[in-house]
């Protein structure tokens, strides 16, 4: 399942998306900081 998280550098939102992930679902996290995402998950931007 594809699903978006807003706020996927927050304390809820970051738990979430590391569970989502682990069950094999593609998430995309919404935020404002885009380095904190990045340093958060390690991941691409777009």
């Amino acid at each position: 399942m594809n699903v978006a998280i807003v706020g996927g550098t927050g304390f809820i939102g970051k738990t979430m998306a590391t569970a989502l992930a682990a069950k094999g679902h593609v998430v995309t996290i919404v935020t404002r900081d885009q380095t904190k995402a990045e340093g958060e998950y390690g991941c691409n931007h777009h």
